[in-house]
């Protein structure tokens, strides 16, 4: 009889340890659902802009340097995203950063469940060129990934319209 409750204690023990364990943040080190008070203390630096709905820092993020937004619905985070500045670079430095901010967050999130490097941004199928093009047309190029989560959606956007670059990670509400 006292084996059997040894063995209940370490078990019951066994399955706390494994529910404490390390735990994956959705956003840097936030999560969905935090206050604004939680997550600006989740930053290691002050804020540069905020308001009821926002948090702005500019920080870095994957070493490079970022503008970091935190969207807030009713004091709980809804949503983030991460702006990578563009200065003096080429579109294929950007696409090799992009792959390789790619490869960090399939190593958080998993496989993504989207990727379209091909993606026309026009809605007029009249004007859409061969898609085995690397799709240069009208100046533009859209590079997409997707990741689900539970309960959050993780996208990666890298699109190149009239020498405007915009290079993107963002994570939502599902």
């Amino acid at each position: 009889m006292r084996e059997k409750k040894l063995l209940a204690v370490l078990l019951c023990a066994l399955l706390l340890l494994c529910a404490c364990g390390e735990k994956t943040h959705v956003f840097r080190a936030a999560d969905l659902g935090m206050s604004k008070a939680k997550v600006a203390k989740t930053e290691s630096q002050n804020y540069d802009f905020a308001s009821d709905e926002l948090l702005l820092y500019n920080t870095t993020m994957f070493d490079y340097d970022a503008e970091v937004y935190y969207y807030f619905t009713d004091d709980a985070l809804t949503g983030a995203e991460c702006r990578f500045p563009i200065g003096e670079r080429t579109i294929n430095d950007d696409m090799e950063r992009f792959a390789e901010i790619a490869a960090l967050l399939t190593a958080q999130y998993g496989e993504p469940v989207d990727a379209d490097f091909r993606r026309f941004l026009t809605s007029d199928e009249s004007e859409k060129t061969d898609p085995d093009n690397l799709l240069i047309y009208r100046n533009v190029l859209e590079y997409y990934l997707e990741w689900d989560g539970s309960g959050y959606t993780a996208t990666l956007l890298l699109n190149y319209k009239d020498a405007q670059v915009t290079l993107l990670y963002a994570v939502a509400k599902a």
